[in-house]
């Protein structure tokens, strides 16, 4: 349920099928990327794009697009993300990931919601 006053503008606008355009994960993280390339070191925006490409992967195999509104995140994507980070296994030669590299990704992932959250 949401907390959103409802208007005739409201109304009306969901009858014409004018709905605001929501904001979503890879939005988020592509202006997360833009805006603070310059800032972060060019080590610390390659795990972010790794992050990405993790969450790419996670919601193809979830749910075949490759993004979510960020209305639909919610504890349990959380934990499915984090479910699969730990089972998936690289075709390459890369190894697993260990409990650290799950956690490294949960964290870029929440500094991202987090910022989000602020900006709302």
């Amino acid at each position: 349920m949401s907390d959103k006053t409802i208007t005739a503008e409201a109304i009306k606008n969901l009858y014409l099928g004018n709905r605001p355009q929501e904001h979503t994960l890879q939005k988020l993280i592509t202006y997360h990327n833009e805006t603070l390339k310059d800032i972060l070191a060019q080590g610390t925006l390659k795990n972010y794009y790794t992050t990405q490409r993790y969450l790419e992967k996670f919601l193809k195999n979830r749910s075949g697009s490759i993004d979510i509104g960020l209305s639909d995140l919610d504890y349990q994507f959380i934990t499915d993300f984090e479910h699969y980070l730990r089972t998936y296994i690289p075709v390459d030669h890369q190894k697993r990931l260990a409990n650290n590299g799950v956690m490294k990704h949960l964290e870029r992932l929440r500094k991202m919601v987090n910022m989000a959250v602020k900006m709302e």
